[in-house]
């Protein structure tokens, strides 16, 4: 996990450099908090053993980020090499302060 942040950072401090907008700080909050909030929902949604218990841990999944002018969506899928269809969720959240404004799991 903390590889993948450290990842997503340096790709966004090399956006940085090369002209992008410079509010990557709010980006960085946000995915912090969808990944905090979605961590403690795939906890209670899923057991703790059998066939889905590996959907309980944050790097059973890929994350996916976009923005609008005012607004970042984060998007968890899980990752394809389980060989499970479906789940994940959507969160969008405001770029101000990184409040999350709606969830959409996917089933």
């Amino acid at each position: 996990m903390k590889i993948k942040f450290f990842i997503l950072f340096l790709s966004l401090f090399f956006a940085g450099i090369s002209g992008a907008e410079p509010s990557n700080a709010e980006t960085i909050k946000a995915i912090e908090v969808a990944s905090k909030d979605f961590q403690v929902r795939i906890i209670e949604m899923h057991p703790p053993s059998g066939d889905y218990s590996s959907l309980r841990d944050l790097d059973s999944y890929s994350m996916g980020i976009a923005q609008t002018p005012s607004k970042i969506i984060v998007v968890f899928l899980v990752d394809r090499r389980l060989g499970i269809i479906g789940g994940g969720g959507e969160y969008t959240l405001s770029k101000k302060d990184a409040k999350i404004l709606s969830f959409k799991g996917y089933e």
